[in-house]
């Protein structure tokens, strides 16, 4: 109900996004739909400020389960197709495969990454995870591009054994 709201509100332009905890009157003028993101347990809106309190404490979050440190960076995930633009999307994603290199033990893999429907929209979740482009570690990236990359080599070894 929450991401419905708040699509609706990103879509528009215009509205009014139904948040957690409110901010207090005098400073409401101040923040937009853009400071606000969602829980991951409860998918309530909290200001970006506050929300590692809040995932702290949530009363929805599993039991046992230590907080993330990347609370935002989860949230971010969650927003992820409502506030990107798909032709920036595919430009990272190209981006991201252009990264990859081929090895002399499995030539090829690049591109089955490139063209595999399903490998390429697992290279995208995994950009998604890692927010936005100024934000990711180059060793992140590199790990995703090694996840993406295994994914690749086996799929091209089942092709082989057919």
């Amino acid at each position: 109900m929450c991401v419905v709201v708040f699509k609706q509100v990103i879509e528009k332009g215009e509205g009014e996004l139904v948040v957690a905890r409110r901010p207090s009157a005098k400073n409401r003028s101040k923040y937009s739909s853009e400071n606000f993101l969602p829980c991951e347990f409860c998918l309530g809106f909290y200001l970006k400020e506050h929300l590692w309190h809040h995932v702290s404490k949530c009363l929805l979050k599993p039991l046992g389960k230590a907080a993330s440190a990347n609370f935002c960076r989860n949230a971010k995930v969650l927003l992820s197709p409502f506030l990107k633009p798909l032709s920036e999307e595919e430009a990272s994603l190209e981006t991201f495969f252009n990264g990859m290199k081929e090895t002399r033990a499995n030539p090829g893999v690049v591109g089955i990454c490139k063209n595999d429907p399903l490998i390429a929209e697992f290279a995208k979740s995994m950009l998604q995870r890692l927010g936005e482009v100024g934000e990711q570690r180059v060793k992140d990236t590199d790990n995703a591009r090694t996840k993406v990359r295994t994914v690749g080599r086996l799929l091209k070894k089942t092709q082989r054994q057919k």
